[in-house]
């Protein structure tokens, strides 16, 4: 097995460039997947970008509730909750209308994306609390 030859200041730096390029990576298969959808694709043309994005999206979220940590520039809290949910909303609403030219479809498909995502959003904000405060007890009984 071969040692790491980075300092503490170069893997940190291996870091942010990792994490840049995993959030392009990821905004780039999103921007492919709406235009592919709004070109008239069917799922079976967008499948590979879809899988690609289910399973990095699950291991980061994984990873992160497992570390116990929210997001770099946040705390966890209902209000940006609120704030991530709707903007989900409103993007996925947006596409609806786009490909389906529906209002009622858009604004249901909108309503949906915000109660899943603010459900699913204040369940991994109770987890990665949890989470923090187990790693806080485990810390004090070290010390």
């Amino acid at each position: 097995m071969r040692s790491n030859i980075l300092d503490e200041r170069e893997r940190q730096l291996l870091g942010r460039i990792e994490h840049i390029a995993l959030n392009a990576t990821q905004v780039l298969l999103s921007v492919l997947i709406v235009i592919q959808l709004l070109m008239g694709a069917d799922f079976r043309q967008i499948a590979g970008e879809c899988i690609v994005m289910v399973i990095v999206g699950i291991g980061m979220i994984a990873g992160y509730v497992y570390y116990g940590i929210w997001d770099t520039d946040a705390a966890p809290s209902r209000n940006g909750n609120i704030r991530y949910a709707g903007i989900s909303g409103v993007c996925l609403g947006l596409l609806v209308a786009g490909i389906t030219r529906h209002v009622l479809r858009a604004l249901l498909a909108a309503v949906l994306m915000f109660l899943l995502t603010f459900g699913l959003l204040n369940i991994l904000m109770k987890s990665v609390e949890k989470r923090q405060t187990q790693q806080a007890e485990a810390y004090e009984r070290d010390e």
